[in-house]
């Protein structure tokens, strides 16, 4: 990543400044010392690296790149003034959607909310289509309870880059502050699908397993209803049938040996075949929102290739559930085509 970045910098910079082109002694050591610079910054040696940057910034101080550099190593120390200092200026002299992110991002942990939201809003002027800057802006809304505006950015966000999986676990964070908890479920599973092993999904699949799992006693074997609110907004929202979030799972007794992964996989199953009922008998408007577009149409293809089960019993073993491994050992084959699948 950091010679990739080093790469597209100088590329940038003989672009915005064909002068350092010319002065080849002069422009070697200046992109000598920003490749210093990013492996020092790679490499957790943040102060190094702002020597390096600086001693660049004396060949040309506007040079945008060197300052922009400066305020990430800046952001790594935790130093957020002198970020904010340097952000400002690369963007003064040569704005770009990262340097208005970082310049937002150094501002926002200051605590300028009016200026983190300006820089945003100008940003998005000129860059409307940036995935970060939609995302991020998203994020500050979304603090804000401007929940309508945030899900409006994060939609471009998706969008624009429909594999890259953080703006759909923000969406989900937004649907369940709003108490949509189907539209929720249904965006958090998107995202494990996106990034199945890190260490967000493993958080995100424990909140599932709290969710699909009912927590009673199994001695008594009662049954239990699971209750999931759905959305109130059927232009962007999901689902829309205020009758289908309500499901009836049996506890299992002691007497039938069920392991939890096989109960969170069947209530996910379940969950899955009544909502997919609905939509095709009661909602098919359900069909063009965003959730079910963006979540529940490859939710379902994985249905259609059946690795549907084999994806939840890996989400029941990157929540911990007893009994997962198990299955997936004795599935070995649809565990690598499951693999394949989520390369793609």
């Amino acid at each position: 990543m950091g010679m990739l970045r080093a790469l597209a910098t100088a590329t940038l910079l003989l672009a915005a400044y064909p002068a350092l082109a010319a002065t080849a002694g002069e422009g070697a050591d200046r992109d000598s010392l920003l490749r210093k610079g990013m492996e020092q910054h790679d490499a957790g040696s943040f102060k190094s690296a702002i020597e390096s940057f600086q001693q660049a910034l004396k060949l040309n101080p506007r040079d945008a790149t060197a300052l922009y550099e400066i305020a990430r190593s800046y952001v790594s120390l935790g130093d957020f003034k002198n970020c904010l200092i340097y952000a400002r200026r690369s963007v003064d002299i040569l704005p770009s959607a990262m340097s208005f992110n970082l310049l937002a991002r150094c501002q926002d942990e200051m605590g300028d909310a009016p200026g983190t939201l300006a820089t945003f809003t100008e940003g998005l002027v000129r860059y409307p289509g940036d995935v970060q800057l939609n995302l991020n802006y998203a994020v500050i809304l979304a603090r804000q309870h401007r929940n309508a505006e945030a899900k409006e950015h994060l939609r471009v966000a998706v969008n624009a880059d429909p594999h890259y999986p953080t703006p759909y676990l923000t969406y989900a964070g937004v649907l369940a502050g709003e108490q949509n908890a189907v539209g929720a479920l249904y965006m958090w599973v998107r995202f494990l699908m996106l990034e199945p092993g890190t260490p967000r999904s493993r958080s995100v699949a424990q909140y599932l397993k709290e969710l699909l799992v009912p927590a009673a006693d199994a001695k008594t074997g009662k049954r239990m209803t699971i209750r999931l609110e759905t959305g109130n907004d059927p232009r962007d929202d999901f689902p829309t049938n205020p009758k289908i979030p309500a499901f009836t799972l049996k506890v299992p007794g002691k007497s039938e040996e069920r392991k939890p992964a096989d109960q969170f996989v069947s209530n996910a199953q379940l969950m899955f075949s009544v909502i997919a009922d609905s939509i095709a008998r009661d909602t098919p408007r359900d069909r063009q929102t965003f959730v079910w577009q963006n979540a529940g149409v490859a939710i379902t293809n994985l249905e259609r290739a059946k690795l549907r089960e084999t994806f939840l019993y890996y989400v029941a073993g990157v929540a911990g559930l007893d009994g997962a491994a198990t299955w997936l050992d004795a599935h070995a084959s649809e565990f690598e085509a499951l693999k394949l699948e989520l390369a793609k």
